[in-house]
């Protein structure tokens, strides 16, 4: 057989173009392949396709074909868009059209809406570490004196015997009913047994004996005043512990329940203080050349001015 005609149906059976080759000059060895292309076809692309159709690689074909036509130059096919389902004529190579249709099916798009979060600052949260702190430093501090009785020249349990004394004398004055004993009566009083103490004796007070008071001659204008603010000085330090469990309780509902400091209240706290302090100091009363008698310096014990001062805390926002 002749050795081109066996490369020939080698290529027709499928066998590529270069294992063709290296076939055929296994049984050929003196062939070589140099005039094959006017045996095989005269035509480059019809070569080509010739190539693709019996199997051989796209671009393996291509090289294959410049071997024996250097001068043909492949054309890449028409690209289509993925994106329409068209009849696309076939894939053409220098001047081989294919007639056959091909149907290019496009893939579903899917559109991916992107969202831009938006990050909301947040405001500094509040904190009422100290008015809090406060109301617990008050409810300790109300274990201390607040109702009591100082004098220089007695001694600590003299002190107590007169304030005891002094204590009953002034709500047996304003209880018409009954007198106090003694025995209901310890000094110093704290602010919770003060508190006891000024409602039990506020609650028992009489005006008429204020009238009865008025009409009594008076022998100095200045002691009337100054017996006057005693009176108002005293009368505030009954209310002390009162008033400062009242402030306690404004300044729980206000950070508790309306979520605010009690700025407010701490105000109302030092100007009651105040108030207080004033009274007492134009209420000093001249008892002697040597002693003098007042309500700040005689029978507001410590608790008066330490829960006091502590409505500082309430104007701290924190």
């Amino acid at each position: 057989m002749d050795p081109q005609e066996y490369f020939v149906q080698l290529v027709n059976a499928g066998t590529s173009h270069q294992e063709a080759i290296e076939i055929t000059k296994i049984y050929y060895p003196h062939w070589t392949p140099s005039n094959t292309e006017s045996t095989i076809n005269a035509n480059p692309q019809e070569y080509f396709v010739q190539l693709v159709n019996a199997g051989t690689p796209h671009q393996e074909a291509i090289d294959t074909t410049k071997i024996y036509y250097p001068h043909w130059t492949p054309r890449p096919p028409p690209v289509q868009s993925p994106y329409q389902a068209v009849s696309a004529p076939a894939q053409s190579y220098g001047t081989y059209q294919n007639t056959q249709p091909v149907e290019i099916r496009s893939q579903p798009v899917t559109y991916i809406e992107s969202r831009t979060k938006t990050y909301r600052k947040r405001g500094t949260q509040k904190t009422y570490y100290a008015p809090i702190i406060t109301i617990i430093l008050t409810a300790m501090m109300m274990f201390t004196p607040f109702l009591t009785f100082d004098h220089e020249e007695l001694t600590n349990s003299e002190e107590r015997e007169v304030c005891e004394g002094l204590y009953v004398e002034f709500q047996s004055a304003t209880n018409s009913d009954e007198n106090v004993e003694s025995d209901d009566i310890e000094c110093p009083m704290n602010g919770y047994s003060s508190t006891i103490y000024s409602l039990e004796t506020i609650s028992n007070f009489d005006t008429e004996d204020l009238e009865d008071d008025e009409e009594e001659p008076n022998d100095s204008n200045e002691n009337q005043d100054e017996l006057e603010w005693f009176a108002i000085a005293f009368v505030l330090l009954l209310f002390s512990p009162l008033a400062y469990i009242v402030f306690v309780i404004l300044s729980l509902l206000s950070v508790g329940l309306f979520q605010k400091y009690p700025i407010l209240i701490g105000f109302i706290q030092l100007i009651y203080l105040g108030l207080f302090l004033i009274a007492s100091m134009l209420g000093t009363v001249d008892i002697t050349d040597d002693f003098q008698l007042s309500a700040h310096a005689n029978f507001a014990g410590v608790g008066v001015y330490v829960v006091g001062l502590l409505g500082i805390g309430y104007l701290i926002p924190k």
